[in-house]
């Protein structure tokens, strides 16, 4: 699978991720034609990874609407001794590329959280901001009394520092309430979070 994501392929995959969702919106943000935009997308929707829905519009053919069916995880590493590349699927490696993607002095905490407090994987969970004491996350769940009482502030140590995590607990009822009221601190919650876990696609369906 590993011709998936030469350069011109991987910019339209990006530009679906980012919201680009026609034939035409993948063409203008990649700088391609749209018979192009519709050739690659016919392979990635062939390979599972893109899903293509046919909108009808009031005039002229229907409308191509594209987005991302499953994550692409692909890793490249190099050392003496070893040189090696794979395709990584299923949930974890998932969470875990996601924690690579924060902020370097935020990863192993986070990531040490996610491994010791297991029961924080049965919620959705996005991060927020940071700061030298302490990282915010948020977290999806009904089970709020459990979530809020044993997980809302953890400190967590590593190579001799300690960082507090704070998980700010929510459900999906209060947060749509929250949004649709602009409540202040749920804008600041939802305002752009780096979604970390989220096996049911909460965050999409709230956004």
């Amino acid at each position: 699978m590993d011709e998936l994501l030469q350069e011109g392929r991987w910019a339209m995959i990006a530009a679906i991720c980012n919201g680009a969702d026609s034939t035409t919106a993948v063409a203008r943000a990649t700088g391609t034609s749209l018979p192009n935009v519709s050739q690659h997308m016919q392979l990635l929707h062939a390979y599972d990874i893109v899903a293509v829905e046919k909108e009808k519009q009031p005039v002229g053919k229907p409308r191509h609407k594209y987005t991302m069916k499953k994550p692409i995880c692909h890793v490249h590493l190099a050392r003496n001794g070893f040189a090696g590349k794979q395709f990584l699927t299923g949930t974890y490696h998932e969470t875990l590329l996601n924690v690579l993607f924060l902020p370097k002095k935020d990863q192993a905490f986070v990531h040490k959280l996610l491994l010791c407090y297991e029961d924080l994987l049965d919620c959705a969970i996005g991060y927020v901001k940071s700061s030298e004491k302490e990282i915010e996350l948020v977290v999806l769940t009904e089970n709020l009394e459990k979530i809020r009482a044993e997980y809302a502030n953890l400190e967590i140590a590593h190579m001799k520092k300690k960082r507090r995590i704070v998980n700010w607990a929510h459900s999906v009822a209060e947060v749509r309430e929250g949004l649709a009221q602009h409540d202040p601190h749920f804008v600041t919650l939802f305002k752009q979070p780096h979604v970390l876990h989220d096996p049911t696609n909460t965050f999409e369906e709230i956004q």
